[in-house]
């Protein structure tokens, strides 16, 4: 379970920021930690706006590490657009397409 959501706008893990934009109270042993950037936030913002007629939809892409206290966290790195889906404005389906083209985007940019 998680609860805060970090905005790291530096990419040095041990620089990370806990503070939060969304809770002002410090995060609670084992409580998974999620990191993003501003920016991808806000692309991330700008595509969900972009149909209001239609569910929208991605994959988030990037990596996990142990902080200085010992605990996991997440750094979302990217954002993978869901293509060839099936949405209206209630519910978005993920086609065997979809999957397909998510695939071959995160080999093609995120692998190694």
């Amino acid at each position: 379970m998680f609860r805060y959501i970090y905005f790291a706008d530096m990419l040095d893990y041990t620089q990370l920021s806990y503070n939060s934009e969304l809770q002002n109270e410090a995060p609670q042993k084992g409580e998974l930690k999620i990191y993003i950037s501003s920016l991808l936030l806000n692309e991330t913002d700008s595509y969900l706006k972009s149909d209001i007629k239609n569910e929208l939809g991605g994959v988030f892409v990037g990596d996990y590490f142990e902080d200085s206290d010992g605990e996991m966290c997440v750094l979302l790195e990217d954002i993978v657009i869901a293509e060839f889906v099936k949405a209206s404005i209630t519910h978005l389906t993920f086609t065997s397409d979809t999957w397909h083209e998510i695939n071959k985007t995160i080999e093609e940019k995120h692998s190694g």
